[in-house]
């Protein structure tokens, strides 16, 4: 019962709670921080799709021009209501009415539910409906654990409730923030470009951004990611309590969450890359680089402890990846993971956009002098691993341009 009380108060007073957690919590320099790095993901994002050779040049500019007109709304609501404004929040809840349990009249608990629930259907038949749609609502609170996407306004939203530990630390490494909230800000940006996204220009229209026969490439790029995520077995054995029924991936469902999360990351890890930094160890990580953390910290966000009954919800009705896949799978696209732990690339590599030759991008990031581990089809976008002079696959080794400090 308690937690319906606290749901129910959420829902019908989150502005008036959003604004108490945001006075206590949420600081300038942390909003500061994040618009710094939304900004550094922004230019990497561009720079993406500057690159992209399969794109024509009509096609592009207007991809770039929704690109560059994506916002960040950050923190907290700053409009209509603005939360820390006391009179607008006074303003926008003008005539809700919720009475104390005793009272003489026989008020109960389940009036002021329904009052509530009526008075919020009003508010929206009175402004939503009525007037055009706002260009910067929230539909989460300030407090919640939940970024997103908004197509109709081309904009990322990332409440105040997201950005602690271990996704945003301003007195940690950089590595951390842009691992964490990077990644997250880079997740939610790349879903501009899924198969949703691609339908909406840049003023939140229904128009489809793709132009001509750039629509067929982009779906022959895309039904790389659907082969690789489509009747993914995640066996019983996973998903304790499910007995001896397996469990599939379905590809239709999750294929531009697994796009946003691929893309996402390495946008955030590049965008890290550009910048000037001088970062200290973390206790304890010594034997770790600094790319290393950045995709340790990555991971940690997606770990997560769930019940068997959700992780079944979750393969089966999903829209998104599993926790335990998103954790790691995405990254088995990522051609800079793998250059960090120097893996081998192994298996064919989906890419959407971006340069074909991404490890070409990495050497100039690095000045080193670093052959790519791989092949493109110019067509799809499918990588393959190429072989040395001895037929065995190159690899990246580390420890050539990095400075690996021996434990203490």
């Amino acid at each position: 019962m308690a937690k319906k009380c606290k749901q129910r108060v959420a829902k019908h007073f989150g502005p008036i709670i959003s604004s108490v957690f945001v006075n206590h919590t949420f600081t300038k320099d942390t909003e500061q921080l994040a618009e710094g790095i939304f900004k550094e993901i922004q230019t990497e994002y561009i720079n993406e799709i500057e690159d992209t050779a399969w794109m024509r040049n009509d096609t592009k500019k207007i991809v770039l021009d929704k690109t560059k007109d994506v916002k960040a709304l950050l923190g907290f609501s700053k409009e209509d209501p603005n939360l820390m404004n006391w009179d607008d929040l006074k303003h926008m809840f003008a005539g809700a009415a919720v009475e104390s349990w005793n009272s003489s009249a026989g008020w109960t608990h389940v009036d002021d539910y329904l009052q509530m629930q009526k008075w919020w259907a009003l508010q929206g038949w009175k402004h939503d409906l009525a007037n055009p749609p706002k260009k910067n609502q929230w539909l989460v609170n300030a407090f919640d654990i939940d970024s997103y996407y908004s197509y109709q306004q081309n904009s990322i939203v990332v409440p105040a409730g997201i950005m602690f530990e271990p996704v945003l630390a301003p007195d940690l490494p950089s590595y951390v923030n842009f691992g964490g909230l990077g990644t997250l800000m880079g997740t939610e940006f790349a879903h501009t470009y899924d198969s949703v996204g691609m339908t909406f220009s840049a003023n939140g229209s229904f128009d489809s951004v793709l132009v001509g026969e750039d629509q067929a490439r982009y779906d022959d790029r895309v039904q790389c990611f659907f082969d690789k995520y489509d009747d993914l077995n995640i066996t019983a054995a996973n998903l304790k309590g499910g007995g001896n029924k397996k469990y599939f991936i379905n590809g239709r469902r999750v294929v531009d969450s697994a796009i946003a999360d691929t893309h996402g990351a390495d946008a955030a890890y590049y965008a890290w890359k550009s910048r000037p930094r001088k970062d200290q160890l973390l206790a304890g990580f010594s034997r770790f680089t600094d790319d290393q953390m950045f995709w340790l910290f990555r991971s940690v966000y997606h770990c997560s402890k769930e019940r068997s009954k959700l992780q079944r919800k979750e393969v089966k009705y999903g829209s998104e990846l599993p926790s335990r896949l998103r954790s790691w799978r995405p990254l088995q696209d990522s051609f800079a993971w793998h250059r960090a732990f120097n893996c081998q690339v192994r298996n064919k590599v989906c890419r959407l956009y971006g340069s074909d030759e991404n490890g070409g991008k990495y050497t100039k990031l690095k000045g080193a002098e670093l052959k790519d581990s791989v092949s493109a089809d110019a067509t799809t976008g499918v990588r393959t691993p190429t072989k040395g002079a001895d037929n065995t696959t190159e690899t990246w080794n580390p420890s050539k341009y990095y400075a690996v400090p021996d434990d203490e």
